[in-house]
């Protein structure tokens, strides 16, 4: 379980040296530059989602669907519908993750999951695309079936479970419409988003959590502050 939760939030948290290739007159900085200035207009989004977790040592596809929402300031919630019922809620502060099969509650501080580049992080307007991550265009095809554009990033600074992301950029809005995240063992994460709303005025109260009574409630270790020597 721990496995599995541990991937999931890589793939939620799983939108975030610029080269001069070029797609149809477009260079890969142009491009970051729309889509980053597209997401700082946006104050809040809505989705769709399927993720499909693709574990690599026992060939197994896990896939999941739900509904996805982002406001600026940290705030995000997934709820997960299908095949499990789950909840990934944050308000900037505080990041929860409810499994009412197992009535459990896993409580963290959300600076911990944030600390990581993540497309998360770019889509609650905590991340910026050009700074904190190299870009490239996928070296064939640069552009999928649908014509939208496909980037490869590499974090600047080394993040915990990202090797390579991946981002599908649709050519009219410049919107992310899909996700892939490799970790350092090879298991992949996707996500594609579909009936995008964007500014629909999300109430702040769909980013909070009561915490159902008689739930497990599930908190990291506090470890040991180290003294400094005297």
């Amino acid at each position: 379980m721990k496995k599995l939760s541990g991937l999931l939030m890589v793939g939620i948290l799983p939108l975030l040296l610029v080269f001069s290739s070029k797609v149809q007159g477009a260079t890969i900085d142009e491009i970051a530059d729309k889509i980053q200035a597209n997401y700082e207009k946006i104050l809040d989004y809505q989705a769709n989602f399927v993720q499909e977790v693709t574990l690599t040592n026992i060939k197994k596809i896990q896939k999941n669907e739900g509904v996805v929402y982002f406001k600026k300031g940290g705030k995000m919630r997934w709820d997960y519908q299908k095949p499990q019922r789950q909840e990934f809620i944050s308000d900037g502060k505080t990041i929860w993750h409810y499994m009412p099969a197992d009535n459990q509650v896993w409580v963290d501080k959300a600076a911990h999951a944030f600390s990581s580049k993540t497309p998360s992080t770019f889509l609650t307007g905590m991340g910026n695309l050009k700074k904190d991550f190299k870009i490239k265009f996928t070296e064939s095809p640069l552009v999928d079936t649908k014509k939208n554009y496909l980037l490869e990033l590499f974090p600047k600074e080394e993040q915990p479970g990202i090797k390579r992301l991946l981002l599908v950029v649709a050519k009219d809005s410049y919107q992310v419409v899909e996700t892939l995240v490799y970790d350092q063992f090879g298991n992949l994460t996707r996500v594609t988003f579909s009936e995008i709303k964007v500014n629909s005025n999300l109430p702040d109260d769909l980013f909070t959590f009561q915490i159902p009574k008689g739930a497990e409630v599930i908190r990291p270790p506090v470890l040991p502050r180290k003294h400094k020597p005297r």
